[in-house]
């Protein structure tokens, strides 16, 4: 559930994205050795999720790159 006014709900980040056809979900956390973020498209049942054995930066670098490349591959695929 979203906050009223703001673009998270419980421990999760919200936007409108393309390739999610809507709202997309995200969730990312460290301990400061490992690195761990998820996104979820509900409206196209997509979800993706990177890990890492580095943290802080280079973790959230690393993921990141990840994260986005397998969605870019999802939506190029999604398009006839």
């Amino acid at each position: 559930r979203q906050a009223p006014g703001t673009s998270s709900g419980l421990g999760w980040f919200l936007g409108v994205r393309s390739w999610a056809d809507g709202v997309a979900l995200f969730h990312e956390g460290s301990n400061e050795l490992w690195y761990a973020i998820v996104a979820l498209a509900p409206a196209r049942d997509f979800g993706v999720l990177a890990v890492t054995n580095a943290g802080q930066d280079r973790g959230y670098r690393a993921t990141d790159a990840v994260v986005s490349a397998l969605i870019e591959r999802f939506d190029a695929a999604q398009v006839p």
